[in-house]
């Protein structure tokens, strides 16, 4: 971030917020042919998303490519039309960047935008008794992964396999949402973070930033039909799949919002079109927690993406958090 009022003195200039990512090739159940065309869209909803969590509005957007020889020119050209689809419908220009020749597939995504400094959104900001709220139901993108890991994925039935391949083709954030609560609610978002290491980082980020805790309720985590067959065929209480590393990154944002604020927050989320979800609240002690469904409350887990890897985080989210949470 970057305060232009506060570096060169001049009143009422807006913030520069950016983002730097590194979107990698990503394992998903697609339609066929639309692999490449989805990882280029994935490459820039996964950028552009860190800067419309931060409440700004995407402006500019710039890719640096590495390529193996062996990838066929037609991949190139999907990928880049993918992540044309994303841009183009977030208004976003294409600045600029670079591709090279390498021994694998590699992006260095950027993109930048502004917001008005009150109604930026920071990973600081929430006090107690504000509402935790996600966009998006969480856990069809970690449901999906489990069963394709399980080879049971073909168990579901064909409505539940065709939206399971298709919910996320286009995976955009809530970015008119974001943009018309800043603008008319400045504030009242008091922080917030995409939630691409998943819910349980968010929560930490709240204790770490803040001092405070949270505590979230299985009784209003929102569970779609889709989820509840995933979890049927899994074996699993369908609540606990929102405990994940983010696989339904980008749509998927945490926020804090001002209990007094609530309902019109809600309501501009509504308005665009994106449900916001209450799933939790944020407390004076500082535990990251979970409410179970009998209202038994147990301390949640560390558990994201970067300390374990890929090799171990089916076994982490099993032990972590299925026997944690389901047999206490």
């Amino acid at each position: 971030m970057i305060e232009l009022s506060e570096r060169l003195g001049i009143p009422g200039l807006p913030n520069i917020v950016y983002s730097i990512d590194h979107p990698g090739l990503i394992d998903r159940p697609l339609p066929p042919n639309s692999t490449w065309r989805f990882r280029g869209r994935w490459a820039a909803a996964c950028t552009c998303n860190d800067v419309i969590a931060m409440g700004a509005q995407p402006q500019g957007f710039a890719l640096d490519l590495a390529l193996p020889k062996d990838i066929a020119i037609d991949d190139v050209r999907d990928f880049y039309q993918g992540m044309t689809d994303v841009l183009t419908e977030y208004g976003v220009v294409i600045e600029g960047g670079n591709i090279d020749a390498n021994d694998r597939f590699e992006t260095a995504a950027m993109c930048w935008g502004t917001v008005s400094p009150e109604g930026m959104i920071r990973r600081e900001g929430a006090r107690a008794g504000d509402v935790v709220a996600v966009t998006t139901p969480i856990g069809l993108g970690w449901a999906s992964h489990l069963l394709h890991r399980n080879g049971r994925f073909a168990e579901l039935s064909p409505a539940i396999r065709a939206e399971l391949e298709e919910y996320n083709l286009m995976p955009l954030g809530p970015a008119e949402a974001v943009r018309e609560t800043v603008r008319m609610l400045p504030g009242e978002i008091t922080s917030g973070m995409d939630l691409t290491d998943g819910l349980i980082e968010f929560l930490d980020t709240i204790r770490v930033r803040n001092g405070l805790g949270a505590v979230i309720d299985a009784r209003s985590v929102p569970v779609p039909p889709a989820l509840a067959e995933c979890a049927a065929l899994l074996g699993v209480p369908p609540q606990v799949l929102c405990l994940e590393y983010g696989f339904d990154t980008p749509r998927m944002h945490g926020y804090t919002v001002r209990a007094a604020s609530w309902e019109k927050v809600s309501e501009i989320f509504a308005r665009c079109g994106w449900p916001l979800y209450r799933i939790g609240e944020v407390t004076v002690e500082p535990r990251l927690s979970w409410r179970s469904l009998d209202g038994t409350v147990l301390d949640l887990p560390r558990l994201w993406w970067d300390p374990y890897g890929e090799a171990d985080i089916v076994g982490r989210w099993t032990s972590d958090i299925v026997r944690a949470l389901s047999e206490a």
